[in-house]
This record gives C-alpha cells, sequence and structure tokens, in this order.
C-alpha cells in the first residue's frame, strides 16, 4: 500500500518534466506509482480501472471539459469516486465584457 491509502497509483501530468521528477521521487521513496505523459484534453482511459480519480487543480486548464468528463466517467469502477479540486477563475481569456472594456 502507499501511504496506507491505495495499493497503487497512476498520475497524469503533460509536463514531460513534471512526470520525469514525479518519478524520481516515487523510486527514491519507494512508492507503487506509476505516471504518464497525457494531454487531458485528448486522454484515453482504460475502461472500469479505477476506484478513485482525483482531479488536483488542473480542470480550468482543460478545453475539452466534456471529453475528459466522459473519460474518467468510463474508466471508474461501479462505486467509484471522482474528487475534484480545483478553482473558478478568469482563464483562458475567459474575462466579461465589461473587464475587457476597463482593460
Amino acid at each position: 500500500m502507499t501511504a496506507g491509502i491505495c495499493a497503487s497509483f497512476h498520475g497524469v501530468d503533460l509536463s514531460e518534466d513534471a512526470i520525469k521528477e514525479a518519478r524520481r521521487i516515487a523510486q527514491q521513496e519507494a512508492l507503487n506509482i506509476s505516471y504518464s505523459v497525457d494531454d487531458l484534453n485528448s486522454i484515453k482511459l482504460e475502461p472500469n480501472s479505477y476506484d478513485l480519480v482525483i482531479t488536483q487543480d488542473c480542470l480550468h486548464h482543460v478545453l475539452q471539459l466534456e471529453h475528459l468528463a466522459d473519460e474518467i466517467h468510463r474508466t471508474l469502477k461501479p462505486g467509484g469516486l471522482l474528487w475534484v479540486q480545483d478553482f473558478v477563475g478568469e482563464t483562458q481569456l475567459q474575462f466579461s465584457d465589461k473587464r475587457l472594456d476597463i482593460c
């Protein structure tokens, strides 16, 4: 078990450097964690593979949210859970007309 929480974890990031560093730390700490470099806008996930999917401060970067939501739904085992930790804000030029006029 990894930290007494799960038997294994799998992490995904778009950044090859971030994944490289995560792998280094997992190996150093002898953690059962696998990683892959992938784009959440186009990711394909294995159906019925996970008991828990956590999105940690990343959804505000995803343009294809419907695709990602479908993939997460497909990949969760029956009774599986989705944990979302994110924030809503003005990213990707999602400014109101009033704010754009002020700018």
